[in-house]
């Protein structure tokens, strides 16, 4: 799975990314939550409500890496 390199800085929350004062871009992009199943966020990593949201947001290419899409790969 690739790392997402695009998060907004409002959402990060690597402690190295606030001690350097907003310039080291650590380890949030590879801390993004896997893709399970579907098609949008959350990709059945949760239940999807408000409550649940993931910590951080997924991209919408994550679907193409989503572990049923995998699954159904018969190549």
């Amino acid at each position: 799975l690739p790392e997402v390199v695009d998060l907004p800085d409002d959402v990060l929350t690597d402690p190295i990314f606030r001690r350097t004062g907003s310039r080291a871009r650590i380890r949030d992009g590879c801390r993004v939550p896997l893709p399970w199943s579907g098609q949008a966020s959350p990709f059945g990593f949760t239940s999807g409500t408000e409550a649940a949201r993931p910590w951080l947001p997924q991209p919408d290419w994550f679907a193409e890496y989503a572990t049923d899409r995998a699954l159904a790969d018969t190549r």
